[in-house]
């Protein structure tokens, strides 16, 4: 189970503490190569990483995954509903 698996929402699971840390996190982490890397891009990373939670990933998810919605359109609606676009 991880934290961003749209399924929870369905199920209307609750995602538990883990004072243990007993799991790694679940972080994003984009991996890009230096030679296409602008600062443009640099910047919409950044936006993206600063802005994205995980309810909201985990919203996508449940889209995507469950919903069967397309995954270009589910990314480009949060862009756009969070004005990360240009």
């Amino acid at each position: 189970m991880f934290t961003t698996q749209g399924i929870i929402q369905t199920k209307g699971w609750v995602v538990l503490k883990d004072d243990q840390h007993l799991v790694a996190g679940q972080h994003l982490i984009p991996i890009v190569r230096k030679a296409v890397l602008t600062p443009a891009i640099s910047k919409a990373l950044n936006a993206v990483s600063q802005t994205l939670t995980t309810e909201q990933l985990q919203a996508m998810n449940k889209r995507v995954m469950v919903d069967k919605a397309d995954p270009q359109t589910v990314a480009e609606t949060w862009v756009k509903q969070h004005q990360l676009s240009e």
